[in-house]
């Protein structure tokens, strides 16, 4: 086995640290997929169970909708579909209320 130089040790040290960072770029690019995959249901699932629970707590005549009330819940809806997405933009075609 020969000498060790200096410049072999450096070598050896920039390689380790490209390989460094190339393993944690690629899990950052998983767990980048992963938050895109999962974040879509779990947003949905928790709109839908907080309805849901808040229309249990309700009476009938907090249920009688008004003009002003239906806006509200349209741009709930909308600023809820536009969370991490502020280059999109919605047009509003039918407001329909679900039990």
């Amino acid at each position: 086995m020969g000498a060790f130089t200096l410049f072999d040790g450096l070598v050896v040290s920039v390689v380790s640290i490209i390989m460094v960072f190339i393993v944690l770029f690629g899990l950052q690019l998983l767990i980048g997929l992963f938050r895109l995959v999962g974040k879509e249901d779990t947003a949905t699932e928790q709109v839908l169970t907080e309805t849901k629970e808040h229309t249990k707590h309700m009476s009938t005549e907090e249920l009688e909708e008004d003009e002003e009330s239906r806006m509200v819940a349209t741009l709930m809806a909308l600023v809820m579909a536009n969370e991490d997405k502020q280059d999109h933009q919605y047009r509003i075609t039918e407001i329909k209320r679900i039990h």
